[in-house]
């Protein structure tokens, strides 16, 4: 499991539902940033003595260092990923809930959901299980990044597959908000790109268009080209779902009718 912590307020929640998982064989990867870095520090390790912490600096948000420890993991012959973050999107309406949402979904308390979870898991069609409700119509927000995406897509697929994508988006989906569970063959070809640090924006308080937000989507797409399995997972059980959907939050340029730029709604909408 791959956390990265920024808001020193929100790891209570993360360590909450890590502890439901105690009963599932696991180990902790904790990547802490920002003023707050050592004091996750240690309460990540106060909380989880065997955790591996590492410090990053904050840049490339919750994804850069995701990738750093996914490969390292993927070295070392892990399977599945869970990835978590201290999450809060203050530019979104109710997004102090969004976080306690995704983690209600994600981290079941049943028992034997774990255990649905983890057979799912286990078969290699599986690409990524996100939380229900947080599947997104990949043409949402994306011409802020259709550059960045189609870009990572090319280096991690091909370019024929990237301009299908693009000429087909309706036909494509994503999981919002950066946080799931995963096979790491499925994210593979991203994971083998071998991002650095400088290729991703300095922080800028971006809500849209840069590198870590094409990630965002092509954490599904690039299991979805590849024809992997994706499915939902709520606290009433895991059920795969259809790459297509019609799912277009309220925030979003589509749902607005808003022109987007590269990095957002455009100003004055």
């Amino acid at each position: 499991m791959i956390a990265h912590a920024y808001y020193a307020d929100l790891w209570p929640l993360l360590r909450d539902r890590l502890t439901i998982l105690s009963t599932l064989r696991h180990d902790l990867f904790a990547t802490v940033c920002g003023g707050d870095a050592e004091d996750l520090a240690g309460m990540a390790k106060a909380d989880f003595p065997q955790a591996r912490v590492l410090r990053v600096i904050n840049r490339g948000r919750d994804v850069a260092p995701f990738l750093y420890v996914a490969a390292h993991a993927d070295r070392l012959g892990y399977k599945y990923v869970l990835k978590l973050h201290t999450k809060k999107s203050p530019h979104r309406p109710a997004g102090h809930n969004w976080l306690q949402q995704i983690l209600s979904c994600l981290v079941p308390e049943d028992r034997g959901q774990q255990a649905q979870l983890a057979d799912t898991l286990r078969s290699p069609e599986t690409g990524v299980v996100g939380p229900r409700g947080q599947y997104l119509a990949l043409p949402v927000n994306y011409p802020a990044n259709r550059r960045h995406l189609l870009r990572m897509l090319s280096a991690s697929t091909s370019g024929a597959r990237a301009r299908e994508v693009d000429a087909n988006k309706w036909d494509y989906g994503f999981f919002a908000g950066s946080m799931f569970w995963a096979r790491l063959d499925a994210l593979r070809p991203l994971i083998r790109l071998r991002l650095r640090i400088n290729d991703f924006e300095a922080e800028a308080g971006q809500i849209d268009g840069t590198t870590a937000h094409a990630l965002e989507r092509a954490f599904s797409l690039v299991p979805e080209v590849n024809r992997r399995a994706m499915f939902e997972i709520s606290p009433s059980g895991i059920a795969c779902i259809d790459y297509k959907t019609d799912n277009i939050p309220e925030w979003s340029d589509l749902y607005r009718g808003k022109p987007t730029t590269e990095h957002g709604v455009a100003p004055g909408a």
